[in-house]
């Protein structure tokens, strides 16, 4: 895992970066008042690189963030950057890769590729959107309770993730749709072409997914051979301290709102016991300090307490402060599903890919994707632990629509050799 891969320092947007972009916008509208004059050059070119400017000299610092002071790892924030997520490197890598693949299909096809890299465009807006919206639907909680304001900022702020691959996907054919038949291109057979792109785009994806850490797999035990460990502040590492499993306790759910977890076992030896917990005890374990303070203090071995405060039903709060080495600076082994899901994203790209020569009919390809992913991702949900059971049983809502995804795979694969047979009879 690695959500950050670098940070640009904030002054740079404003210093020579900005100058370094005017410098180039100048040339570029040199060039291009020889070829069509100074006024039709300013009129048609001036307004993109003066946004571009903007963007750079304004918007791009106000989406710096703050970094942890060294010197005093508890105190403010220093001013940041503009951080380079991995997430968002590998997403812009699953987009562009998964252009180049349709380009290509279409070039073997001897198709113009230019009204598809339009249908492209649609697709990777709409399916962000998708994407986003499923996000929010789940974490609905989380945008509650703000001022309008910062509610629809909270809303558009992807920055560290919160996107939802089914929403991605279901975007995408949504707005693939509209599109197609707005444009009157042929539906059915324009998907068979984006629909390998698609999944070479989810296999890359979710590479994005193991840089953030999101999306990961329950406890699979130290001598699970791909178990794998994030680092302190990661989302897994907080899963684990507030089910008690990084405090050597182990627990379950309850449907106590205020007290959520029941300690059914406490290792000798472990934090857990130096609290003086025990079994039966209901608790609540509020996180622990933020994310980027945390993985510092850890990472750097600092001899700093961290506070813990577990609340009881029965004694009230515990509070300790525990010196940061007491705590593991890595999470327990998981299940990598974000690997998982790459490896079958991936067979399955191969799988579109060389069958799209063999089929028989307009919408097969697009069939066979909407089958095998909403296998393969049933069974995926079966090991993760990030989504909750919805409707009162333990189906995740990707599991559902994954059901509801292999009802309209199966009914447009049977649907299509039906229409084939008539056809040809």
């Amino acid at each position: 895992m690695k959500q950050t891969l670098l940070i640009i320092p904030k002054e740079w947007f404003t210093t020579w970066i900005l100058w370094s972009w005017l410098l180039v916008a100048a040339g570029w509208l040199v060039w291009h008042a020889r070829l069509l004059g100074w006024g039709r050059a300013i009129r048609e070119q001036g307004p993109i690189l003066a946004i571009i400017a903007a963007i750079i000299g304004w918007v791009l610092p106000a989406l710096s963030v703050p970094q942890v002071n060294p010197a005093d790892p508890l105190g403010d924030l220093l001013p940041g950057g503009l951080a380079i997520r991995g997430y968002g490197f590998f997403l812009m890598l699953a987009i562009v890769s998964a252009m180049g693949l349709v380009v290509l299909r279409c070039r073997r096809l001897g198709q113009n590729p230019e009204p598809i890299i339009t249908v492209c465009f649609v697709v990777i807006v709409s399916g962000l959107i998708g994407a986003r919206l499923l996000y929010v639907i789940q974490k609905w909680p989380e945008f509650t309770g703000k001022h309008w304001l910062s509610t629809l900022l909270a809303i558009i702020d992807m920055s560290k993730g919160g996107l939802v691959v089914y929403g991605s996907l279901i975007g995408a054919i949504v707005g693939a749709l509209l599109y197609l038949r707005k444009a009157k291109l042929p539906i059915l057979a324009t998907l068979d072409i984006l629909a390998p792109a698609m999944a070479w785009g989810l296999a890359i994806g979710r590479i994005g997914c193991l840089m953030n850490g999101c999306c990961y797999g329950g406890l699979c035990g130290d001598d699970f051979p791909l178990g794998i460990e994030f680092p302190a502040g990661s989302p897994p590492y907080y899963e684990q301290y507030v089910d008690g499993s990084l405090l050597g306790i182990e627990t379950k759910e309850t449907t106590n709102p205020k007290f959520p977890r029941e300690v059914i076992q406490v290792h000798p030896g472990s934090l857990g016991e130096r609290f003086g917990l025990k079994a039966g005890d209901l608790i609540r374990i509020p996180h622990l300090l933020e994310p980027d303070r945390l993985r510092f203090i850890l990472e750097a071995n600092l001899s700093i307490p961290i506070p813990v405060v577990i609340e009881t039903k029965e004694r009230g709060d515990i509070f300790r402060e525990i010196p940061a080495s007491q705590f593991p600076q890595r999470s327990l082994k998981i299940h990598p599903t974000q690997i998982y899901a790459t490896i079958s994203a991936a067979i399955i790209f191969g799988l579109l890919w060389f069958f799209y020569p063999l089929r028989t009919f307009d919408g097969q390809v697009l069939a066979l994707m909407l089958i095998t992913y909403a296998v393969c991702r049933y069974l995926e949900e079966a090991i993760r632990v990030d989504e909750k059971g919805l409707m009162g049983t333990s189906l995740s809502i990707s599991q559902w629509i994954s059901i509801v995804g292999l009802g309209a795979g199966s009914v447009l694969w049977v649907a299509g050799q039906r229409w084939n047979s008539r056809k040809t009879s």
